[in-house]
């Protein structure tokens, strides 16, 4: 699943944000979209004692890595089955977010 979370550029379309915060935060290069699948979620967090909202558009995608290079913004990866990513994640919207997405493509 490909997020577009950071803030585009001009010209960019959600999409094309999304493709160019993946490369610059993994170093993935090739994506095919599965077409059809976009979901959207929202949420505030607080940091330095300010608040900031995110609005996060999701998109489905295969992509074809070898080898992940993160930025220096993350701390990991990995690379899970729904099962185990349903168990991994902690926020509703995420739990969610995931099921929607296997509904999706058992749809197909």
């Amino acid at each position: 699943m490909i997020s577009q979370k950071g803030t585009s550029k001009k010209g960019e379309d959600e999409k094309g944000t999304a493709l160019r915060e993946l490369e610059e935060e993994t170093g993935i290069l090739h994506v095919k979209f599965q077409e059809g699948f976009r979901e959207h979620i929202s949420y505030s967090r607080e940091r330095d004692d300010k608040k900031y909202h995110k609005d996060v558009c999701f998109y489905l995608a295969e992509v074809d890595a070898d080898k992940i290079t993160l930025s220096n913004e993350h701390k990991g990866f990995e690379w899970l089955t729904f099962r185990d990513a349903l168990e991994t994640v902690t926020y509703d919207n995420a739990k969610e977010l995931l099921r929607k997405a296997d509904e999706f493509l058992t749809m197909e």
